[in-house]
């Protein structure tokens, strides 16, 4: 038995619990194919993005720590519906990673003499498995480098300190700054530029163009230079 994290809130205080290890999805890849006429087989475009997977976990709730079954179960259904958007889903059988997931609603709890019951709930969820050791941020002043331990290039959240124009280099890819100022942050997931809820994309220059930098698998070389003179960089490190 074993307990899940959602939203930031432990099943444990709503008294519900995971009976036993849940199934392992792994997502599947998204392809356009095409037709040819005169040709075998089908033409494979990859949209080099993968599909939500379904994550379930088969628990049992029961009444205690002040909480009637019905009250329990009233916990457990305002937890997993309250929550509006995706939000961070993580279990003990799995430490190390977490998941953006959303709830999808409904599950029917059997009541056994209104004091136990058993459901399946179920969770929508990116593809994405994120490592909660790549939501660190590391500080490049000058030059440094970042290893991506896994086989997925990954989307960082970059924050930079400095004034003025300047650049960084992230391995090939670079971003070119025609001003800078404390707190600007690159949201390479999001595409976005941005100081507090002031957009800043009309700062920034990228090469290749269009592309925001990635963290590829392996070493990845980090330069700053010009004006800026702290990168804070969260990886986000992610595997499936």
């Amino acid at each position: 038995m074993s307990m899940i994290s959602f939203a930031g809130v432990s099943s444990d205080e709503v008294n519900l619990t995971v009976e036993r290890y849940p199934s392992r999805p792994i997502p599947a890849r998204r392809y356009t194919t095409q037709q040819i006429p005169g040709r075998s087989g089908s033409l494979l475009m990859d949209e080099e993005a993968f599909n939500n997977i379904e994550q379930a976990y088969e628990i049992f709730i029961k009444g205690g720590g002040g909480l009637t079954f019905q009250q329990a179960v009233s916990a457990a259904a305002a937890w997993l519906l309250a929550p509006s958007g995706y939000q961070v889903l993580y279990d003990t059988y799995d430490p190390e990673i977490y998941r953006l997931a959303y709830f999808t609603g409904s599950a029917a709890v059997s009541n056994a003499l209104n004091r136990i019951g058993r459901a399946t709930i179920k969770f929508s969820c990116k593809p994405w498995r994120y490592l909660f050791a790549g939501d660190t941020p590391v500080i490049i002043t000058g030059s440094g480098s970042l290893e991506n331990p896994t086989q997925f290039a990954a989307r960082p959240v970059i924050t930079l300190k400095g004034s003025g124009a300047g650049t960084i280099g992230i391995g090939s890819f670079t971003v070119a700054l025609s001003d800078c100022e404390d707190g600007l942050t690159i949201d390479c997931e999001a595409m976005d530029c941005y100081t507090g809820s002031i957009n800043r994309n009309s700062w920034i220059m990228l090469s290749p163009t269009y592309e925001y930098p990635e963290l590829v698998p392996g070493i990845n070389n980090i330069v700053i230079s010009g004006g800026i003179t702290e990168a804070a960089i969260v990886p986000h490190w992610r595997t499936l």
